[in-house]
């Protein structure tokens, strides 16, 4: 098995360095991003185009959160990766960070995961089981940092119950709250207690990991509900909350092409 391994990489170095193999590389990536588009026109298609246009929010601030938006995701993937590999730079990861969150959002969940790994193996001098552990700890954290949120959202949630349910739900709005907090305690602890098996990035790493998915995902998510607030300011902040929550959740399930269409 190990050996037909080999030769399939030995293989594919040599595919990949040949000119056929750049020419059959770069119809590849056009034809991926064919596919892309023309998935998109058929989703658009779908809903309706007159539809669509209508749709849109004629608010300019809308579009102004948007880009920051974008931006947060690969911006935070680019400080991780360009500070934890040895030999490469934020500035050098952004661009493929950017092309990693298209896939991953506008394509199929981790199908960016794949096209960042491809990418390290030829941009940064470091083997590559140190690049796929480190990718799968950084999915890893990304995981637990994003459900954590939507665990902590759904727990602020409860706390802005309407004022005639609250008599009502008293009791199991406690309930849910401890037990809440009681299985964020128990992944707390699981998570520390078996980070060594679970992860292979030191403390230094692990610590930057946390700190930069926590900050970017609470900047995206006070972002996102200010969004949802320009267009829609009648809502009330519970509605908000509990579709933030679902927004996190439904985001996480693995596969998922184009999860915010879906």
């Amino acid at each position: 098995m190990s050996f037909s391994l080999q030769r399939l990489r030995a293989w594919w170095r040599a595919f990949r360095a040949s000119r056929r193999g750049r020419r059959a590389i770069r119809a590849g990536r056009a034809a991926l991003l064919a596919a892309v588009v023309a998935y998109f026109l058929y989703r658009f298609s779908q809903i309706g185009w007159a539809q669509v246009w209508r749709a849109l929010p004629e608010q300019p601030l809308y579009y102004a959160i948007l880009g920051v938006m974008y931006v947060l995701y690969p911006v935070g993937d680019a400080v991780v990766y360009g500070r934890v590999w040895r030999g490469a730079s934020v500035q050098g990861c952004l661009p493929a960070s950017f092309r990693k969150r298209i896939l991953n959002q506008d394509l199929l969940s981790f199908s960016g995961e794949v096209y960042f790994y491809d990418w390290a193996r030829r941009r940064v001098p470091q083997p590559g089981g140190v690049l796929w552990r480190t990718i799968k700890d950084n999915l890893i954290v990304t995981s637990v940092v994003s459900i954590g949120t939507a665990s902590l959202i759904l727990a602020v949630s409860l706390l802005v119950v309407p004022a005639d349910l609250l008599q009502e739900l008293q009791n199991t709005r406690a309930f849910y709250a401890a037990a809440g907090f009681v299985v964020l305690a128990l992944g707390a602890g699981a998570a520390v207690r078996f980070r060594r098996a679970l992860l292979s990035v030191t403390p230094a790493a692990l610590g930057l990991m946390l700190g930069v998915h926590a900050a970017r995902f609470t900047a995206g998510r006070v972002l996102q509900v200010v969004q949802w607030e320009v267009v829609v300011p009648e809502a009330s902040l519970q509605t908000w909350l509990v579709l933030l929550s679902l927004l996190v959740l439904t985001s996480r399930i693995p596969f998922v092409p184009a999860s915010d269409l879906v």
